[in-house]
């Protein structure tokens, strides 16, 4: 990473801002017209429910289980659930394939083993990525070193943007950047507001006057008043006392606590595990921890800096990531009322869960921890903690398989590329892949496309050589 400069920032803003500098005389014709479909849209929800899907005959589709996404983009065992009136469920693996009734679209076929014929093509109605044979045709064409760099570019980028968005206050970056990750969904949102309207400012001076004890219960009264997640009606008398236990406390030690700002949470399709009320009851037990270090985020970052910079090889970095991951995913107490239950009202199971999963607990480090130190770095323009924290970036193993990063693939790249593991195999590249598919993969056709250019103009561009 010695000097490293922000080329693929550049290459981003010629598509953002549409610059005519570029020439087109390099480009790869494009035979076909191909406006292709955002496969991801489809799988992203957990139980069946009716999308922007039909048939060619005209029948409406749901999807029921979507099955496993292997790197061809093929989605193998999923079920689906086809017609209006009376069910028919159907296992059946899903694959890519082009679609000869309809011109410019880009479709999904179904072969069912259990009946052992083909059903109707499905046609996705949100034109997003592009085809095979445009990027694919480029892609042929080049040096695997300078593919590879590429995307480790785009993976940098994605890092470098994220801290443009840093606060002067890296407290406050820091903790919302914390609370929005808590968020699933479509609930994202609403825990970045949450976060707005109590600011670490408005919440950590009463958290001083409360005993670290009860922490726990103090963040989630607060959170559930201002999120409105209070019940409003009886559920039981153990939720009951537990409800009143709570009001308590914000009567005591914050009586001007914002109430039901938020009002619309969404529920559908969502995990029990992401329920608000058990990812809220987790953050009061972060904070309790965070006591260690004066509850202050910052010397939660720093702390963690210096367990990095301790480190030299890439287990050593790793296990430094390991630390904050942890610190993150510490269990709560057993007695908790939310140790065992999803939300108010629901019978205790009979084992508890984490708070916190360790990708979620990853996931922070890598878009919140590691832009914040990076800023740090640059304003103390000290090059060696920003070489390191990279160093850092680049040891992480990808951190869980992301389904719309496969889609990229199976557009993009040739299959000889696919099936070879060394363009996915660290986060980099597949938050590299995410960046180039927010970059050049959302527009309505893929004609308008830079890319293959771009790809094309390696030499002078990126600086491969």
């Amino acid at each position: 990473m010695n000097g490293f400069k922000d080329y693929y920032l550049k290459l981003s803003y010629w598509q953002q801002y549409g610059l005519n500098n570029i020439s087109r005389l390099d480009a790869p014709v494009l035979t076909q017209s191909s406006a292709g479909t955002d496969l991801i849209t489809l799988w992203q929800e957990q139980s069946f429910e009716r999308r922007n899907l039909h048939t060619i005959t005209g029948e409406r589709v749901y999807v029921k289980f979507p099955g496993k996404l292997n790197q061809r983009g093929i989605f193998q065992g999923a079920e689906l659930l086809l017609g209006e009136t009376g069910p028919r469920f159907i296992r059946t693996d899903i694959y890519p394939g082009s679609v000869p009734e309809i011109d410019t679209g880009y479709g999904i076929f179904l072969a069912a083993r259990a009946i052992k014929k083909k059903l109707p093509n499905i046609i996705l109605l949100s034109p997003r990525l592009p085809s095979t044979s445009t990027c694919q045709q480029t892609v042929e064409t080049l040096d695997w070193r300078f593919l590879l760099r590429f995307v480790c570019l785009a993976g940098e980028a994605r890092v470098i943007r994220r801290q443009r968005s840093l606060l002067t206050d890296r407290q406050e970056f820091i903790y919302q950047g914390v609370m929005r990750a808590l968020g699933y969904g479509p609930n994202k949102e609403n825990f970045s507001r949450l976060a707005r309207t109590l600011p670490w400012a408005v919440l950590s001076p009463p958290l001083k006057n409360v005993p670290i004890e009860l922490y726990p219960d103090f963040v989630r009264a607060v959170f559930f008043s201002a999120g409105g997640l209070f019940p409003k009606e009886f559920i039981d008398e153990e939720t009951e006392k537990y409800v009143a236990g709570l009001r308590k406390l914000l009567e005591k030690y914050f009586p001007d606590c914002p109430q039901n700002i938020i009002e619309d949470w969404n529920l559908k399709n969502c995990r029990p595990v992401n329920y608000p009320w058990r990812r809220l009851a987790g953050f009061g037990y972060l904070l309790m921890r965070l006591v260690d270090f004066d509850l202050n985020w910052e010397k939660l970052l720093n702390h963690w800096i210096e367990y990095l910079t301790r480190a030299g090889s890439r287990d050593q970095f790793l296990s430094a990531g390991d630390f904050l991951v942890d610190w993150f995913c510490r269990p709560g107490e057993p007695a908790d009322y939310f140790a065992r239950r999803y939300r108010f009202g629901q019978k205790a199971s009979a084992r508890g869960w984490a708070f916190l999963g360790r990708n979620r607990a990853s996931s922070v480090v890598l878009n919140v921890f590691l832009p914040a130190g990076l800023y740090l770095a640059r304003q103390q323009n000290d090059k060696k903690l920003e070489e390191t924290l990279w160093k850092f970036y680049y040891s992480l193993p990808v951190l869980e398989p992301n389904r719309r990063a496969r889609a990229i693939w199976a557009k993009v790249l040739p299959e000889d590329l696919i099936e070879k593991n060394f363009l996915f195999n660290r986060e980099v590249l597949n938050q590299g892949w995410l960046q180039i598919a927010d970059d050049f993969c959302r527009l309505t056709s893929c004609e308008k496309c830079v890319l293959p250019t771009i790809l094309r103009r390696k030499l002078l561009d990126v600086g491969f050589y």
